[in-house]
């Protein structure tokens, strides 16, 4: 009789034990799904802050929709295993600080781009906008990994399943809400506009390459589903690049140097690296930033120069190649300028004080191979000072040490690359307090914005004097020589009115990009039309895809095609759309900029 209630006793405690277990599985469960979604709805109370680009409606519907649709989804569907949900969402969770955080600080989140620049550079420049957000992010991480691995073995230990009615009613639901924009989209076509093409093709989703099919474009800017589809993005852009890169070998131009030139010729492009025009003495500044070209003879400067992309991978290739800035799949079908000038007998060089790479492994090491001698003279990454500029002088002077007759010769700098202190040697520590001496500095906050916008423009008065050392090196070869230096974008610099730093913001600094001709005694003898046309042209409101086809009428070439619609140094110049790659891909000189930090916006949105 004792037995027999002690086991009545017992039942009421199991059955005790499994409804808390129940309640405790079902609560870990929740909270995981929670935090999973969490960027989105970040994403969705920043809305009303005036520095971003997407409206509430857009990012319910391209974010917060299809996360509430996929991790529900997902739930419901393997709700006889809820253990597997928290598992499959370890490695989102170990994202989502990240994401988070990249959301609060540049009101958007992360993109295809982003990524590729973390795959194609390195970790430093990576975590370069973290600042001293670095170790409580990481910590964040941790947390919420071990979070979700105790959740799953919790979930798996206990042997919950979601089988109450509920989870039909999701799952309903969530399909429900996954075909509904299809059947409204059946039963009310979309009528094309202007308007509709500015607003929707022109934001960063819509630049996906023809392989990413349509339904992937929609939920790219959702966490968790859309970092798969920027991992994927990314995969069949390079899958694309490295083909393109397989036919371009068999690519000619049919260059010929059609200017009789009988003295040595000797060009040079200098690319520059996050050039800001306004803080260039030489364009109105009030600081004395470039007094050796202010002193310079045979300088002419470009007033009003854009590059059409705020990031390095896309916007130098436009440099060397004719791809255009509506051209937004990192592969491109033609080579570069070194092989229309290797075509005509000229030696090609690229020489570069950034990140050695391989053949494959970006858009711009694409274009670097392309010359038949390249080297790279910085082992240290962006996080460390590494090599000064000024390295890429005695290469040069090697090269125009050869007895080869005709050179093409392109310097990659690091110019004002974050952490800008590191672009510059002691001498040039004119602007005092600078970041020089601080570890890790973090460019978002203001109490380094003086810090910071000393040292961008200690770096940009060292960028002075090596552009002016290199036109030295070039005068006293005695040679028909040139040197074209622009900047491949710009820099936002943090201010008590803006709270953005860094590029890729979309603000018109990002585009801004200083630019500058210096040309030899000999070659303004031997080019005087051309120099006199490139004067006239140099008021105009031009692109840094100008350069291609300049630089071919600049040494006199030609070629089957050759453009000189776009070419500076032609009289059938004229002027072009100039694309900016924003926060939605706008007309420069069209585009709405009044709103907060001068970002550039659509006029109809």
């Amino acid at each position: 009789m004792h037995d027999v209630r002690r086991g009545l006793a017992a039942a009421p405690e199991r059955h005790v034990n499994t409804a808390r277990s129940n309640r405790t599985s079902a609560l870990l469960l929740f909270t995981v799904a929670l935090l999973v979604v969490l960027p989105n709805l970040v994403w969705l109370g920043c809305s009303d802050r005036l520095y971003l680009a997407h409206s509430t409606p857009y990012i319910l519907m391209t974010a917060v929709m299809p996360a509430l649709i996929i991790v529900p989804g997902l739930f419901a569907i393997l709700g006889r295993w809820p253990w597997v949900s928290a598992a499959l969402c370890l490695p989102f969770l170990a994202l989502v600080p990240v994401e988070t955080a990249y959301i609060v600080r540049y009101g958007d989140p992360t993109s295809y781009s982003i990524i590729a620049t973390i795959l194609e550079s390195n970790s430093r420049e990576a975590i370069d906008f973290l600042g001293a957000l670095i170790w409580p992010l990481l910590a964040a991480v941790v947390a919420c990994v071990l979070f979700g691995a105790v959740a799953a073995v919790y979930l798996y230990r206990s042997g919950y399943t979601w089988t109450h009615r509920s989870r039909v009613w999701v799952l309903t639901a969530c399909v429900t809400a996954a075909a509904m924009p299809y059947v409204l989209a059946l039963a009310h076509p979309p009528q094309a506009t202007n308007a509709t093409a500015t607003a929707s093709g022109a934001s960063a989703a819509s630049n996906l390459s023809p392989e990413v099919p349509l339904w992937m474009r929609k939920i790219e800017p959702s966490f968790p589903a859309g970092v798969v589809v920027r991992l994927y993005r990314y995969h069949v852009e390079w899958q694309a690049m490295r083909r393109s890169v397989d036919q371009l070998h068999a690519f000619e131009f049919h260059a010929r140097q059609t200017a009789n030139v009988s003295e040595r010729q000797i060009y040079v492009l200098v690319i520059g690296e996050t050039g800001r025009r306004d803080r260039w003495h030489l364009y109105g500044y009030e600081r004395a930033t470039t007094p050796e070209l202010e002193a310079l003879p045979n300088l002419i400067k470009f007033d009003d120069m854009i590059s059409p992309w705020p990031a390095s991978r896309m916007s130098v290739p436009l440099f060397v190649t004719r791809k255009r800035a509506a051209e937004t799949k990192a592969s491109f079908d033609e080579r570069s300028i070194m092989h229309a000038f290797a075509e005509t007998g000229f030696e090609t060089y690229w020489m570069s004080n950034q990140l050695a790479v391989g053949e494959f492994d970006s858009p711009i090491a694409v274009v670097a191979h392309d010359a038949e001698h390249v080297a790279f003279y910085n082992v240290a990454d962006w996080g460390q000072a590494g090599n000064y500029d000024d390295v890429l002088l005695a290469p040069l002077k090697a090269a125009l040490a050869t007895p080869a007759s005709k050179l093409f010769i392109v310097l990659h700098t690091l110019g004002s690359h974050a952490n800008y202190a590191f672009r510059y040697p002691p001498a040039f520590e004119r602007f005092t307090p600078s970041l020089r001496g601080l570890t890790d500095p973090d460019y978002y906050v203001l109490a380094n914005a003086q810090r910071s916008s000393n040292s961008y423009d200690n770096s940009i008065l060292y960028t002075d004097h090596f552009l002016a050392a290199v036109a030295g090196v070039l005068r006293e070869s005695n040679a028909v020589s040139t040197m074209w230096y622009a900047a491949d974008h710009g820099e936002d610099l943090i201010t008590p009115e803006c709270k953005f730093a860094g590029h890729g913001n979309g603000t018109i600094y990002d585009f801004m990009v200083p630019a500058v001709f210096w040309y030899s005694d000999s070659y303004a003898r031997a080019f005087p039309a051309e120099l006199a046309r490139l004067r006239q042209h140099s008021v105009e409101k031009i692109t840094t895809e100008n350069l291609f086809e300049s630089m071919i009428d600049m040494a006199g070439l030609d070629f089957p095609g050759h453009d000189r619609t776009w070419s500076l140094f032609s009289d059938q110049w004229q002027p072009h759309q100039r694309l900016a790659h924003a926060l939605f891909d706008v007309d420069f000189d069209g585009a709405d900029r009044s709103s907060k930090c001068q970002m550039l916006w659509p006029h109809e949105r």
